[in-house]
């Protein structure tokens, strides 16, 4: 019952030779890395279903012998409850300075890394999720009332009448576009009418070298 997702980080590791290192992973050392080497209990728990539901479907289509992730138990979400108390509920979160030192590491040599270091800033500055930023269009962005509008698409299977990588149908919605957002998109976009045809022609905001997402 393995999705997609969970085929292209099997193939992502065998064509970066990393099966052999996958393979030689005892429960100890993933047990070690999902109790004691995560931020917080709550991303432990998100790790271990990722990697779990990862290695299910590496068994069962022989790219791996065992799931050293069945052996032991998910971090129980009454730890992390209690955690998130203690420490209150944003200690997982990314602060504005945590970004800037990522965004600042960036090359922007060429347009596909300054495409990149503008993607990031824009799910900063507006919250939204990587898929819905993805299938942006140009026609989204309303620049006399600065929102963007986040509506469905196609090429996920997460919303499956219409194929938007959102989380569900109440997502659909318009964000709110800040002045520094605006002024990144506008340069983004005056940066894209610069490139190939296909580029610059491209429905999308952040289109790939072939015009697509």
């Amino acid at each position: 019952n393995c999705d997609h997702t969970d085929r292209s980080k099997v193939e992502h590791i065998e064509c970066n030779g990393g099966l052999k290192v996958v393979e030689d992973l005892t429960a100890e050392q993933c047990r070690n890395f999902i109790y004691n080497n995560q931020p917080s209990i709550w991303t432990g728990r998100r790790h271990y279903a990722s990697l779990r539901s990862m290695f299910n479907f590496a068994v069962t289509y022989n790219k791996a012998k065992t799931n050293p992730f069945s052996i032991f138990a998910k971090p129980t979400k009454t730890k992390a409850v209690q955690e998130q108390k203690q420490r209150g509920r944003d200690a997982d979160w990314f602060n504005e300075e945590d970004v800037m030192v990522y965004v600042d590491s960036l090359p922007t040599k060429s347009f596909k890394q300054r495409s990149f270091r503008r993607m990031v800033l824009v799910l900063w500055f507006v919250g939204l999720r990587s898929g819905e930023m993805r299938h942006l269009r140009l026609n989204d962005i309303d620049w006399s009332t600065s929102l963007i509008s986040v509506h469905p698409s196609t090429g996920c299977v997460c919303h499956k009448k219409n194929g938007f990588p959102i989380k569900n149908e109440k997502s659909i919605r318009r964000a709110p576009m800040f002045e520094a957002c605006a002024q990144l998109i506008k340069e983004h976009i005056k940066d894209k009418n610069k490139q190939t045809a296909v580029i610059k022609n491209s429905p999308f905001l952040f289109s790939s070298n072939k015009g697509n997402v």
